[in-house]
C-alpha cells in the first residue's frame, strides 16, 4: 500500500511547483494509505472494519498510556486519523478502563468480538501497518508500547 501511495506521489510531483504543494501531496498520500489500514486488516483477518478500527484505537490507547507524552505525540501525529481510531474504540466500549499492558490490550480486542487466534495475528500486523505509515521511529515506539510487561 505504501508503494502505491509513493507511486501516486511520484506521478504528481512534476505537477507541483512549491514546497507547500509537495507537503499537501504527501499528506494526501499518507491519508490514502492510513485510511485503508482498517479495511485491509478487516479483510485480512475476517473482522469488520469497525472491529479493526477499534483494535487500532486500542493499540494507540495503550501507546498513550505507556509512552512519554512527547513520544505519544510523535505516534499520534504520524498516523492520520489516529485520534478517530481511539474515539471509535471508546464508542465501542473497549476503553472503559486503562489497558495498562498487553493483557489489557488483548482483553479489549476480545471485547470487540475477536477470537483469541485472530487477536494473536491481528496485533503484530496492525502494529506493523501503523509503523509502516508512521515510519521507523513510530514503529519502534509502538513495538515498545505493546511489548509484554
Amino acid at each position: 500500500m505504501k508503494t502505491i501511495a509513493i507511486a501516486i506521489l511520484c506521478c504528481l510531483l512534476p505537477l507541483s511547483s512549491s514546497a507547500a504543494e509537495l507537503g499537501g501531496l504527501l499528506d494526501q498520500a499518507k491519508t490514502a494509505t492510513s485510511g485503508s489500514v482498517s479495511s485491509m486488516l478487516g479483510q485480512q483477518f475476517g473482522v469488520t472494519e469497525s472491529q479493526a478500527e477499534g483494535g487500532i484505537g486500542s493499540i494507540l490507547a495503550l501507546a498513550q498510556e505507556r509512552l512519554k507524552a512527547g513520544d505519544f505525540d510523535t505516534v499520534i501525529n504520524s498516523i492520520p486519523g489516529g485520534s478517530g481510531y481511539m474515539d471509535t474504540a471508546k464508542q465501542l466500549g473497549v476503553l472503559d478502563m486503562p489497558l495498562e499492558n498487553l493483557s489489557g490490550l488483548t482483553g479489549a480486542l476480545g471485547k470487540l468480538g475477536m477470537p483469541a487466534g485472530t487477536i494473536s495475528d491481528f496485533l503484530p500486523a496492525a502494529v506493523n501497518a501503523l509503523g509502516g505509515i508512521g515510519g521507523p521511529e513510530v514503529s519502534q515506539l509502538l513495538q515498545s508500547a505493546v511489548a509484554p510487561g
